[in-house]
């Protein structure tokens, strides 16, 4: 049969097991025999690098098991083992072993995919959300950290020109450079497009925060050659600070998009911190247009020599 197969008796002495249990598991032939304790399998498979609930003896069977309990057994060789056990009327149990290092490692990848940007194998929208979280709950320990929210200046008109094959070989590499200028724990995400957002861990003061984003827009603004065109785009951050701005996860964003909207109107390729006032001037803005719609609906506009 193709799955491994062991059962022992109410005492944790083994009854019968199958070659391909054996193999699977590499036991010498002393190991095969009736009679021979359960612990001394388990000994066997961590002398040997095995992970998972193997000190675990309920897990496996045991007198004290009364009913069906699945485990997974990870071997040094990066083999996953799936256990399910069974108890047996009397006493002992029943298990079958199956590998399922092409399954999990599947799942695995499903797991990434869900989390991760396809193109880019950044953090997508989901993962940044969720690690943004968990960084307000450290906030609340006493650890600051700030939000960068990046737009590419000129991205468009490169899949314009170029086509998408170009402009999605450029965001690779913005991705691969915008890695490489910030540090271990910090999280950088592709929002969507030519969106990108980053959490700086720790982050103690505002000159720390300011060197990242300098450096950014300098690494990010170097040339770029893909398939013999050189390309120079440059990028626009929006900063806030947390908790010196804001407590909440969906706060902290808006300030950081407020703070971009001003770098970007400001002549991009730079970067700008959230500011309180930038919440007055992008409602004055709303209600400026909300006036002028209503002007004209209402005929109520007068030029002015």
């Amino acid at each position: 049969m193709p799955l491994g197969l062991s059962m022992f008796d109410a005492q944790d002495r083994l009854l019968v097991c199958n070659a391909r249990y054996a193999e699977m598991y590499r036991l010498p032939g002393e190991l095969t025999l009736p009679g021979t304790v359960d612990c001394a399998h388990r000994d066997h498979w961590s002398k040997h690098g095995a992970r998972g609930q193997v000190s675990e003896a309920p897990a496996l069977g045991g007198s004290e098991a009364t009913a069906a309990t699945p485990m997974m057994i990870e071997l040094a060789d990066a083999r996953v083992i799936a256990v399910s056990r069974q108890p047996l009327k009397g006493g002992g149990w029943v298990a079958l072993h199956e590998d399922v290092i092409e399954r999990h490692r599947q799942e695995q990848e499903i797991i990434h995919l869900a989390r991760h940007d396809p193109l880019t194998q950044l953090a997508n929208r989901a993962l940044f959300k969720e690690q943004l979280q968990q960084a307000l709950q450290r906030m609340a320990r006493g650890q600051g950290f700030a939000v960068l929210c990046l737009d590419l200046d000129r991205f468009k008109a490169v899949n314009d020109n170029l086509g998408h094959p170009i402009g999605d070989a450029l965001l690779k590499q913005v991705s691969e450079r915008l890695l490489s200028c910030v540090r271990r724990g910090d999280l950088v995400a592709r929002l969507g497009g030519d969106e990108f957002a980053i959490i700086q861990a720790s982050a103690r003061d505002p000159n720390q925060t300011e060197s990242l984003a300098r450096r950014i827009v300098e690494t990010v603004s170097n040339p770029y050659c893909i398939e013999g065109h050189r390309l120079e785009i440059s990028t626009s951050i929006g900063i806030t600070l947390a908790p010196r701005d804001g407590a909440q996860a969906d706060q902290l964003m808006k300030n950081a998009d407020l703070a971009l909207y001003r770098g970007k109107a400001s002549g991009r390729d730079g970067f700008a911190f959230y500011q309180p006032e930038m919440n007055a001037a992008v409602e004055g803005r709303r209600t400026l247009e909300g006036d002028l719609r209503r002007a004209l609906d209402n005929d109520a506009l007068e030029i002015g020599y």
